[in-house]
């Protein structure tokens, strides 16, 4: 990866891994039956990248091209806005360090590893595509006992990434998020790591302000290039 966003784009990779990658053309192309953004989208590995390598890949698998343009990406972002793609979801890296053990959250959520910690099986493939990503990844899950909010962790070394944050619609506004991330941090730092990020949408005032609130501030940006290339599957 051409590393302009300072690594963020490679820790992305890593923690939030695609089902297939295939390395071509000066790309890094994911593909996880279109089950989010960042497991179905294509990173440039090197400035002189084939701006029409993402098209054909994902047109091949039924999708539209999805790139993640970093900082560093300008003049492919040139090449890509020439053929087409639309900017959608410009987002932030948020990243804190954690020099001290943080709070550990409440008695009321459930930290641990394996299947019985993951998404429910609802029998949808996006919850499946998502529990293997997860899995791939050697993910912690945070689970309130009520299943009323959940959210997961991966680490690498010293530095941990927080994913997968999610309220159920009827218990939204009770602190259950903010609950999550501090089981996450706490057990993160228990585990070693010393620094934290996470992935959110600029546009989304509520979760920055949640994440800002619990130490979190901006270190990079990105966002997403998409080319209407998918086709019948």
């Amino acid at each position: 990866m051409t590393d302009g966003g300072g690594g963020w784009a490679r820790a992305v990779a890593r923690d939030w891994p695609a089902l297939e990658v295939a390395e071509r053309s000066g790309w890094r192309l994911g593909y996880s039956h279109g089950v989010t953004k960042r497991a179905n989208s294509a990173v440039a590995l090197a400035p002189d990248a084939d701006p029409d390598e993402p098209g054909r890949f994902y047109r091949e698998r039924g999708l539209s091209a999805v790139v993640q343009v970093w900082p560093g990406d300008e003049g492919l972002d040139g090449r890509l806005a020439e053929r087409g793609y639309r900017v959608v979801e410009p987002s932030l890296v948020l990243a804190r360090d954690l020099p001290g053990r943080p709070g550990s959250g409440t008695g009321a959520v459930v930290v641990g590893k394996g299947p019985e910690y993951g998404p429910g099986g609802d029998g949808t493939r996006e919850t499946d595509v998502t529990a293997r990503i997860m899995a791939r990844a050697g993910m912690a899950h945070a689970v309130r006992e009520d299943g009323s909010a959940r959210g997961c962790a991966a680490l690498t070394g010293d530095l941990m990434g927080v994913y997968g944050m999610a309220t159920r619609p009827d218990a939204r506004r009770r602190g259950y998020a903010s609950q999550i991330l501090a089981a996450l941090l706490g057990w993160g730092h228990a585990n070693g790591a010393r620094r934290a990020y996470l992935l959110v949408v600029a546009a989304n005032a509520g979760a920055r302000a949640l994440y800002e609130g619990a130490g979190f501030a901006e270190a990079g940006r990105y966002h997403y290039r998409v080319l209407d290339t998918a086709g019948p599957r």
